[in-house]
């Protein structure tokens, strides 16, 4: 089954220099992007990657439960330049099985 997602596009943004946008309107709960990148056990080994990061102001890496994190900043798409909000349009759903991660719309999105 082929799930067709929106269209979305990275662009400047007054927030943190790159976000990303809808490029068309966008229906809540609906799936948007799947957020991409190394799968890697959590430890020492994420653990610096994250400071690193951290440093340069880039949160890249996404934990997804105890074990496990997605690195957006290897083999990562677009996603990770989604900007953080205190009013949020969109939320991370988790596919443990999967060891995925989807950004959903909290809310339809123009």
């Amino acid at each position: 089954m082929t799930v067709t997602l929106p269209k979305i596009v990275r662009r400047r943004s007054r927030v943190h220099g790159r976000g990303v946008f809808a490029a068309e309107a966008i229906s809540k709960n609906t799936r948007i992007i799947d957020y991409a990148g190394e799968l890697l056990r959590n430890g020492k080994a994420c653990e610096a990657r994250e400071t690193r990061y951290l440093a340069q102001g880039c949160i890249w890496v996404f934990k997804i439960n105890r074990a496990w994190s997605r690195d957006a900043a290897v083999g990562g798409n677009i996603a990770r330049f989604i900007n953080h909000s205190c009013t949020p349009n969109c939320y991370s759903w988790v596919d443990t099985k999967e060891k995925r991660v989807w950004i959903r719309a909290a809310k339809a999105i123009q």
